[in-house]
């Protein structure tokens, strides 16, 4: 009957691999015209890079340069189309997807659980994806090779491979976004704690060294690379300083139960956080009650792997201080591991003679989860949606994205690829699209709005540049832009206070209003500020 079970959800598997393209247009950027800000930034530093631009010295931003060298190689992929990019997302999820289902089968010798766990994992998954091309995203697959390399480590731990191995694929992950490295965390900690209770510690170091030293194969090249370009200082500002200002204020362990509810509320829509709730009281029972605590030898590792793992994912998505659903992607594996031990206990329990109550209880709830989360699939993924996004994809594919908002139609029709667009405020996507280039690094403006970051010679590098490039446009759209201020020309009472605390801010101000004058406004929100000297340009 079970191996019936497992051969049908072996099929769905594979028939989700065959959709798993139009599924994921329909979430994506392409299916959304414009892409989201973030995915927006990435977009536009992958055009400049493959333009000539270098990160951090030619354009601004707060993320490691891991983003923005997979944004710069799919759309050389894609000829400058996002198609290219598009196509990277679907082979990070195509080996997540691979790397879940190895590690599961491995792990508990069970095609059911790891058919059913990567399906579960993935519909999850699609909640928290915000539009796709994150970092969070293309964080996955290695989430799952390094819990892959773990399970093969653990019965062969002086393969000093798997170290290097795993020490390289931190450091990807690291430059991708720094606080997604909680379960390369939770994997040494494992391993400084099993050695030591094997009196091992000569051995641990040796693993350590070598995950170091795969560390810093990916590592230096890129710091080689950054000083080459004179970049390097530049990138640690950026990426480690304003970061830690980012975040400054933000109690992580205060902060940690709002976390928690966040993502507990996010994935309420398919269930799955009901099955992360009873996954984490099965893990326990797996440990505490003899009912359950039979054959745990060849799991143990991953039981008491998990147990690290699950306060430490806590700890590093609560960093921040923020609450986006896509900052939960980083979930799923811990979700993937708790939604395991519901499928493994619920078979445990079938086969041993536990309380009838227990027996009971479990099955119901997972009978429940399993039956919301089919009917949630085939209500959200119809023909007709597939359909859509097929269609979608074919128009997509014949050429570069074609311009869906007013915005686009306007700047596209009043300037051309040589000119400057300077969009005040942080819709980079906005560049990215209608390809125009901005005059300044500071592509958007968070950090010259920073308080403790921003700094009279930041402002100065922004006004000299804006002067020497002179945007034809300046289109300011600060309603939906949190912590930067309208271009103010006549009244500046309102934003007196950002004019005290930000050394640069009037002065630049006065350089756009002297001359830039208010050109147009465009579906009620977009400010279209023009040259009023065109004959200086």
């Amino acid at each position: 009957m079970y191996s019936l079970i497992a051969k049908v959800l072996k099929i769905l598997l594979l028939i989700i691999i065959i959709f798993l393209l139009p599924t994921l247009i329909f979430f994506s950027t392409i299916n959304k015209g414009v892409p989201n800000r973030d995915s927006g930034v990435y977009l536009y530093a992958g055009q400049q890079m493959n333009n000539g631009s270098i990160p951090y010295r030619d354009f601004w931003d707060h993320k490691p340069p891991g983003i923005f060298f997979i944004n710069q190689i799919g759309l050389m992929l894609g000829n400058g189309n996002i198609i290219g990019v598009w196509f990277l997302e679907i082979v990070s999820i195509l080996i997540a997807i691979l790397f879940s289902y190895l590690f599961f089968k491995t792990t508990f010798k069970s095609d059911f659980i790891a058919s059913l766990t990567t399906l579960f994992w993935f519909f999850s998954f699609l909640i928290v994806i915000e539009g796709g091309n994150l970092t969070e995203e293309y964080v996955l697959p290695f989430s799952f090779m390094a819990l892959y390399i773990f399970s093969k480590a653990v019965k062969n731990n002086r393969n000093y491979l798997y170290f290097l191995l795993l020490g390289s694929i931190s450091a990807v992950v690291f430059l991708l976004r720094q606080n997604l490295i909680s379960i390369f965390v939770a994997i040494f900690i494992y391993f400084a704690i099993h050695n030591y209770k094997q009196k091992k510690i000569r051995l641990f170091f040796k693993q350590l060294v070598i995950a170091v030293a795969g560390f810093l194969i990916i590592i230096v090249p890129l710091i080689v690379y950054l000083i080459k370009h004179n970049a390097l200082l530049e990138t640690l500002n950026s990426v480690f300083v304003y970061n830690i200002i980012y975040s400054s204020g933000n109690n992580i362990f205060a902060n940690a139960p709002n976390v928690a509810a966040r993502g507990w509320y996010f994935f309420w829509k398919n269930r799955a956080s009901l099955v992360l709730l009873l996954g984490a009281l099965e893990l326990y029972a797996l440990v505490r009650f003899p009912i359950v605590n039979l054959n745990l030898k060849k799991i143990k590792y991953i039981i008491h792997f998990t147990f690290l793992y699950l306060p430490l994912e806590l700890i590093f998505v609560s960093i921040s201080g923020r609450t986006y659903p896509h900052y939960y992607i980083n979930w799923v594996p811990l979700m993937s591991l708790l939604f395991s031990f519901v499928y493994y206990y619920y078979f445990k329990v079938k086969q041993t003679r536990g309380s009838v109550y227990i027996n009971i209880l479990t099955k119901s709830i997972f009978i429940y989860s399993v039956s919301f989360f089919i009917l949630n699939t085939i209500r959200t993924y119809n023909f007709t949606y597939i359909r859509n996004s097929y269609l979608n994809l074919i128009t997509h594919v014949r050429g570069y994205i074609r311009p869906q908002t007013d915005i686009e139609k306007y700047i596209l029709s009043n300037s051309t690829e040589d000119d400057y667009l300077l969009m005040w405020g942080a819709e980079t996507s906005i560049n990215f699209t209608t390809r125009r280039k901005s005059p300044t690094k500071y592509v958007y403006q968070y950090p010259l709005f920073s308080t403790k970051y921003s700094s009279a010679a930041r402002y100065e590098v922004f006004l000299k540049e804006i002067k020497q490039n002179k945007p034809l446009l300046i289109i300011d759209n600060i309603s939906d832009s949190d912590g930067v201020v309208n271009i103010e020309c006549n009244d500046r009472n309102n934003i007196e206070l950002f004019i005290e605390t930000l050394d640069g801010l009037e002065e630049t101000l006065d350089y756009v209003c002297s001359n830039y004058q208010l050109h147009d406004k465009v579906s009620e929100k977009w400010f279209v500020y023009k040259h009023a000297i065109p004959e200086n340009f």
